[in-house]
């Protein structure tokens, strides 16, 4: 019988270890738990000083109140602010939103990859005015539509001091694309990089965009990658590499690109003379399509530094190799040249005598007079050549294009403007009610289970 009642005993560890919890142990273990959290929140925020970096931190809401109690007492003013891939939502937001509406002089916000509501976006785009000196504004993978595009440009268009904005791997179709290129004409914004890559835009809001980038000189990094263009867009890119000045780095891996597509961009790789770095990444471009792009740069370009075919359909390895030493001579080639532009010869440094100067004077009437007589004696012009002629109708196409461009942005403007003002109207109707709101929010959330950490913190 003994050995029968020790064989049940060891059968059933359970009955000898089994711990009974009340709910209220439960309830001070999850206690134990959240203060625990908190202090570790707290303890990160107090060593960020002036840079919070707490990306990929799992963040949710009550974390979220956590750092908007700690901001809202902060004396330091915090510059940066990282808190993408995350996991917190509206609340969340609307409670660090709070927590930072103090720190004016913030430079960077990375806001990205959480799950944000089109409500919990609209009180963001409202909210970022409060900060005039951002210059870094990361919205990746955040749900940005058209419609909230539009609002976003408004606010856009008060932060002076703005370099930076990534809004890829979102919702924005043709319509946001024509707000952007409205933004960039209007050069209110300075921005030097904008990656609006994995959108959804055809190519009508392409050739919006890059239309308005014809005159443009402040956007050095455009990033356009994992977007279709077709040949219309592709016609657009070509003509915005003639015209354009100030672009530095073009990202278009990704983008569905063959061998057909490099003749279409000749000449804008051919008169381009700033475009530096050219991403061409998982394309479809063959060993036909590298030769021609190896060819134009050989024959045309001495500007190119890096041009990045990995991942395309190029069987030849050598088609690389030769690609790369020409890439290495126009690095060469731009080195060499600010260093002969920069050394003065001995004759112009040095000052002309009394003697030099009084034979200058003779001889510049000498040639005034031989003008003078060229004029008299030349003949009617000469009739142009059919190449000329092609050239100026082109010029004057171009010309046309640009007029046209001109006068639609002109009036896309204007409709901003008014748009503005309804908006900065709404906005100042809206102040109050929005304050009533977070402050019923911040109430609300206190009587949740993470609205202990605010009476715990509070009291001590």
């Amino acid at each position: 019988m003994e050995k029968e009642d020790r064989h049940q005993k060891s059968a059933n560890p359970q009955n000898q270890n089994e711990a009974v919890f009340t709910d209220q142990e439960i309830e001070s273990e999850i206690d134990k738990m959240i203060e625990k959290r908190r202090k570790c929140i707290t303890s990160e925020c107090i060593k960020a000083k002036k840079r919070l970096d707490l990306n990929s931190s799992n963040i949710d809401d009550s974390d979220a109140l956590t750092i908007s109690m700690f901001l809202s007492e902060q004396y330091t003013y915090l510059e940066l602010c990282h808190l993408g891939s995350n996991l917190f939502e509206d609340e969340g937001l609307i409670n660090i939103l709070s927590g930072l509406q103090w720190h004016t002089s913030l430079q960077e916000l990375y806001l990205g990859n959480n799950n944000i509501s089109p409500l919990g976006l609209s009180a963001l785009i409202d909210t970022l005015p409060i900060f005039p000196a951002l210059e870094i504004l990361g919205l990746t993978n955040i749900g940005m539509t058209d419609e909230l595009t539009v609002a976003l440009s408004f606010s856009l268009m008060e932060l002076p001091f703005l370099k930076t904005l990534l809004l890829n791997c979102n919702e924005i179709e043709d319509s946001g694309f024509t707000t952007f290129s409205i933004l960039l004409s209007s050069k209110k914004v300075p921005l030097t990089t904008l990656q609006l890559g994995y959108n959804k835009p055809t190519g009508k809001g392409l050739v919006s965009l890059l239309k308005a980038l014809h005159t443009d000189e402040t956007l050095k990094h455009l990033h356009l990658n994992n977007i279709n263009f077709n040949d219309e867009a592709l016609v657009a890119l070509n003509k915005m590499l003639v015209k354009n000045q100030g672009l530095e780095e073009l990202n278009l891996s990704n983008c569905g690109l063959n061998d057909d597509s490099i003749p279409k961009l000749k000449e804008g790789l051919m008169y381009n003379n700033t475009l530096k770095y050219l991403h061409l990444f998982g394309n479809k471009i063959t060993d036909e399509g590298a030769v021609g792009l190896l060819n134009i740069i050989q024959d045309h370009n001495n500007t190119l530094l890096g041009v990045n075919l990995s991942e395309d359909h190029i069987d030849n390895i050598e088609i690389l190799d030769d690609l790369k030493v020409f890439l290495k001579q126009n690095e060469v080639f731009t080195k060499e040249i600010p260093m002969e532009i920069s050394k003065p010869t001995e004759e112009l440094q040095s000052s002309p005598t009394k003697e030099e100067e009084e034979e200058e004077i003779p001889e510049e009437e000498e040639i005034k007079n031989k003008e003078e007589d060229q004029k008299q004696q030349q003949p009617t012009e000469d009739k142009p050549q059919p190449a000329e002629k092609e050239e100026e109708e082109n010029e004057e196409e171009d010309e046309e294009d640009l007029e046209k461009l001109e006068s639609e942005l002109l009036d896309a403007e204007k409709e901003a403007e008014e748009e503005w003002e309804q908006h900065k109207a709404k906005k100042e109707q809206e102040k109050d009610k929005k304050r009533a709101v977070l402050e019923k929010v911040w109430k609300g959330f206190s009587n949740k289970k993470g609205g202990l950490l605010k009476s715990k913190f509070e009291e001590k």
